[in-house]
């Protein structure tokens, strides 16, 4: 099948079928990830789930910022609707921000690429229907 969107889904997929021995080519059609994604925020649901694929750690070590607070400005001043750091989780903001175009390159190639040998990716990739 050919999908032709540029989600994180199809990586994370990609990555749980090779940690289970499936062998798993991944395409990408471009030869790099520079160029404009439509989402640059990772939500702390994702966030627990890279958790438990034992990848937030190491995703926390990129380049990042975290947004903790929900507010919105007023004529007299802001107004805090919420504040994450006052809830007691793991992830205690709101959102890590993190470009999607980073955050494709993390998946694609920091775990699957060099530890999993049942995983390949290919960047450039052409795929013709025939």
């Amino acid at each position: 099948m050919l999908h032709r969107r540029r989600r994180p889904g199809g990586a994370v997929l990609a990555l749980l079928l090779a940690r289970q021995g499936i062998s798993v080519t991944l395409l990408e059609a471009h030869e790099d990830f520079d160029r404009d994604f439509r989402g640059d925020t990772i939500h702390p649901s994702v966030l627990h789930i890279m958790d438990e694929l034992g990848l937030a750690e190491r995703l926390h070590e990129s380049r990042h910022s975290k947004i903790y607070q929900a507010a919105f400005a007023t004529p007299s001043g802001p107004f805090t609707v919420a504040d994450f750091r006052r809830v007691e989780k793991k992830f205690p903001y709101n959102f890590m921000m993190l470009p999607q175009a980073q955050f494709l390159e993390f998946k694609s190639r920091t775990e699957g690429h060099k530890l999993l040998p049942s995983f390949r990716f290919l960047m450039g990739a052409q795929v013709c229907k025939s």
